[in-house]
């Protein structure tokens, strides 16, 4: 049985005190271990809250120092662009509803292969671009800059720089996806702490171990 706090100390308000301890240690052995280099990784998780607030508290350790954030479009907003590009940068794919998109942008009816762009007066470009489908990307980082991408059997094929950072970028976490989802320690469990303790443990502590050993 896992017990990793002392019940009879916990907070009525704190919600987390069974398993708060664990998150304290990890977090900190985490960071001890490793330490982000330019390109950051913020995947988002159903369910939890996606306003800026919580994007700028998470990468605050990581800001003001020419890192390049790469979050997908759960978190993504003209706003939170702005916030960041004073004090970072920000590659991301975007919703298509989010308030303050430039609707001549998102609305906009393109071939394949096209691409439209417009860059605000603070220096965040939203671009919309059409490979199979419709892409739309936000950056404080790239602009609607096209470049050439080598492909198999010898082919080149155009596409726009944020779209080929954004899919560098984002190559790092569908590789740990990709490792966690072969075998998951994960049980069924009336607990759900119990579910979250082993998550914590043998699924995301082994991967993060096995990433420190291969940088």
């Amino acid at each position: 049985m896992f017990h990793v706090s002392d019940n009879s100390k916990a907070r009525p308000d704190d919600r987390l005190y069974k398993i708060q301890p664990l998150i304290d240690l990890l977090v900190h052995k985490y960071n001890s271990a490793l330490i982000p280099e330019q390109n950051v990784w913020k995947e988002a998780t159903p369910g939890q809250s996606v306003s800026s607030k919580v994007v700028i508290d998470l990468m605050e350790p990581y800001l003001d120092s020419g890192r390049v954030l790469f979050a997908d479009n759960w978190y993504n907003s003209v706003d939170l662009a702005e916030k960041l590009l004073c004090r970072n940068t920000l590659v991301e794919t975007l919703r298509a509803n989010r308030k303050r998109n430039p609707t001549g942008i998102t609305k906009k009816k393109i071939s394949k292969g096209e691409t439209v762009a417009k860059i605000n007066n603070k220096g965040v470009t939203v671009l919309k671009w059409k490979d199979r489908r419709e892409v739309l990307m936000i950056s404080t980082k790239q602009t609607n800059k096209i470049i050439s991408v080598d492909r198999s059997r010898k082919t080149v094929k155009q596409k726009p720089e944020v779209v080929v950072d954004y899919n560098t970028g984002k190559g790092y976490i569908d590789l740990t996806d990709q490792l966690q989802s072969y075998h998951s320690a994960l049980r069924k469990s009336l607990k759900w702490y119990r579910k979250i303790i082993i998550d914590l443990i043998c699924n995301i502590s082994v991967l993060n171990a096995l990433t420190c050993s291969l940088v």
